[in-house]
């Protein structure tokens, strides 16, 4: 039944996301759509899923450090009602010539989107895996662990860049630069909040040990950021 329940949610969220600003502008029978629909899917899918069927479910809303804080409730805001302005705004531009002047040359956009796409995937598969039952909201657990194997060597933050990956080939896909604008702007509030208060959760609960990790890694590209 978990599962079933897991699905439901996923579906939900595609609907708000895809599903439902496709049906409105007119974009439901594009092979871009559904392609995209499907990448949401198994990202999330596979994502969640592991999650729960292997550690059980995350730790408590009210225990999440990004809720105690007020920049990090900004951030969690930022997300919630950014993200959907980015996929409803994209759609749009899709499916009218509104943005027609933004508009990114079709086949390298899709070859690059597509790109995107699996290495997001792949990304978050990866990274997923590598954490384990610390793959949570912003909590210290009982035995928490610092990992710094694996993708983890070279990003301290590899999960969020999988799903800088798989929003951005949305966009790309898409061919609405203008939603790329708007894109960058919200996940530079969301995860910009979010690495903070992570990193100082890290930092207070690791020390010396985190600080020597954060000098040699880089927060979300490898050797650029």
């Amino acid at each position: 039944m978990r599962i079933v329940g897991i699905v439901a949610a996923l579906s939900g969220m595609l609907s708000l996301l895809i599903v439902i600003p496709a049906a409105i502008f007119g974009a439901m029978g594009t092979w871009q759509v559904w392609t995209l629909a499907a990448a949401y899917f198994t990202f999330f899918l596979l994502n969640v899923l592991r999650r729960d069927t292997t550690h059980g479910k995350l730790a408590k809303r009210d225990d999440d450090e990004q809720v105690k804080s007020v920049f990090g409730r900004i951030g969690f805001a930022t997300q919630i009602f950014g993200l959907l302005g980015v996929h409803w705004l994209a759609l749009y531009d899709f499916s009218t010539d509104q943005f027609s002047s933004l508009r990114l040359a079709t086949v390298p956009a899709n070859i690059v989107a597509a790109i995107f796409l699996v290495a997001s995937i792949a990304l978050s598969e990866a990274a997923t895996r590598q954490l384990g039952r610390f793959f949570d909201r912003l909590v210290i657990k009982d035995g928490h662990e610092l990992i710094t194997t694996g993708v983890y060597s070279q990003v301290r933050h590899p999960i969020y860049t999988s799903y800088m990956l798989l929003f951005a080939g949305f966009v790309i896909m898409l061919q609405s630069l203008v939603s790329i604008g708007l894109l960058a702007a919200v996940c530079a509030v969301w995860f910009g909040s979010r690495i903070q208060i992570e990193e100082a959760m890290l930092e207070k609960k690791f020390g010396g040990e985190y600080k020597s990790y954060r000098e040699k890694t880089k927060r979300l590209l490898p050797f650029i950021y």
